[in-house]
């Protein structure tokens, strides 16, 4: 069931749009991986 909503945007979404917001999302996402790293990582060996 949908329900019908008033608000008009300014704008478009357009194919290039969602590819622009794909491309920060994949970005941004990279960010967070990385700040979870650790800066001094220890190697362990496999049992």
């Amino acid at each position: 069931m949908e329900k019908e909503c008033d608000y008009n945007p300014s704008f478009e979404i357009t194919n290039e749009i969602i590819e622009l917001f794909a491309q920060i999302n994949e970005l941004t996402g990279m960010i967070i991986v990385s700040e979870k790293l650790s800066s001094n990582p220890v190697l362990m060996k496999r049992k």
